[in-house]
This record gives C-alpha cells, sequence and structure tokens, in this order.
C-alpha cells in the first residue's frame, strides 16, 4: 500500500477553500460546523482550521493532489468542548476526540493548552491535532484512521501497511512538509524512509 495524500481526508476536506494562493476563510467555507463555543473558543478553533487547511494542502500538493470530490458544506462538527472537562476525554495526554460514527470532533482542555503552530519537526499543534482527528471521520477519510502509534519515535516503527492507516502518521507529514524537515536535518526528527521517497518523489514532479 502506497503513503499518498492523495486519499487524504482532512486535504480532501479543506483543500476547496484555497486556489492558487491563501486567503480567509470563513466557517461556511470550511464545511467544518462549530458547536459548544466560547468567542474565545471559536477564534482559537477557527485559527486552527485554517491552518489545518494550510497544512493539508501543502502536503497533499507535496505528494499528489487531493480529490476535493468530497467536500461538502457542514459535513463535520468541531466541539469546542466548552463544559468539557479532561476527565470526560479519558485522561490527560488527550487533546481532542473523534466521533467518527457522528462526524464529531471534540476538543479537550489540554487543546487549548498546545501551541497554534510548531517550529520544531515532530512535535504537533493545534492545527496538526485537528488533521489528526479529521483523519479519523468516517464520511471525510475512508477507510478511517486508526491510533495504532502515538508520536515520532513509535509511529516510524509501525509497518507500511499500519503507518498509513495510523492518524498521527498525517500529523508527522504534514509537519514534516511545513518545517521542510530532512534526514539529517538538525531539527531532531529522521523520517522513516518510505515517507522521506515519497516527499522527494513528489517534490521533484
Amino acid at each position: 500500500m502506497q503513503f499518498t495524500f492523495a486519499l487524504f481526508a482532512a486535504a480532501a476536506l479543506l483543500t476547496p477553500v484555497y486556489s492558487n494562493e491563501i486567503t480567509p476563510m470563513s466557517r461556511r467555507e470550511t464545511g467544518i460546523k462549530l458547536e459548544s463555543c466560547t468567542t474565545s473558543q471559536q477564534a482559537v478553533v477557527e485559527a486552527a482550521v485554517q491552518r489545518a487547511a494550510s497544512l493539508a494542502k501543502a502536503a497533499a500538493d507535496a505528494a499528489i493532489n487531493g480529490d476535493a470530490s468530497i467536500f461538502e458544506d457542514g459535513k463535520v462538527t468541531y466541539n469546542c468542548g466548552n463544559g468539557t472537562t479532561q476527565s470526560d476525554c479519558g485522561g490527560n495526554g488527550v487533546l481532542a476526540y473523534a466521533l467518527s460514527g457522528n462526524n464529531k470532533i471534540v476538543n479537550c482542555p489540554s487543546w487549548y493548552k498546545i501551541v497554534p503552530a510548531i517550529d520544531d519537526c515532530g512535535g504537533t499543534d493545534q492545527g496538526l491535532a485537528m488533521v489528526h482527528e479529521l483523519s479519523h471521520m468516517n464520511e471525510v477519510y475512508s477507510p478511517p484512521t486508526q491510533d495504532f502509534a502515538y508520536k515520532y519515535n513509535d509511529l516510524v516503527q509501525l509497518p507500511t501497511e499500519q503507518a498509513v492507516l495510523n492518524a498521527d502518521t498525517y500529523n508527522l507529514y504534514a509537519g514534516a512538509i511545513d518545517l521542510g524537515c530532512q534526514v539529517g536535518e538538525s531539527k531532531g526528527v529522521v523520517l522513516p524512509d518510505w515517507m522521506v521517497t515519497e516527499i522527494m518523489n513528489n517534490n521533484s514532479k
């Protein structure tokens, strides 16, 4: 099975917002409905949606142009988590969770504590966490990704067949494209050979 962002749900969901240049977008244009948001939460989530769209588009362009045919307004509902406690989310390490059958993503309090945009390879931020959760949505990515491994060190140990169906793979790939992470750089991440090959092959097209 070949790793490709052509099939990546977040790219397919969010890419239509952009043409050749990045433009501001509204909630309606993203295809994501927001619910249970305070005013400040709404602003933060909307900024993360824009970052997720930018990350997904860049990653899709670096691989193979994504298919936008499944884009539909309001397909996914994004719950800001107003009133949600960290224990509701299942523990301290959970940033957000996806309810694939309901096409809903719910933020946890810890999501608001991570940075809006990373500057080190291998980390996560609000936009990358959104990319992760969007890949779990059955309506926008088929088959939906699972959580075989979290974080870089565990992810790179997965066989390719699992890695392409692992949600954090897409975080790592999108973040690597965004920051220009390559093998041997001092940014702290060495991508798996198959991922580097995919990036290099598609960057040379």
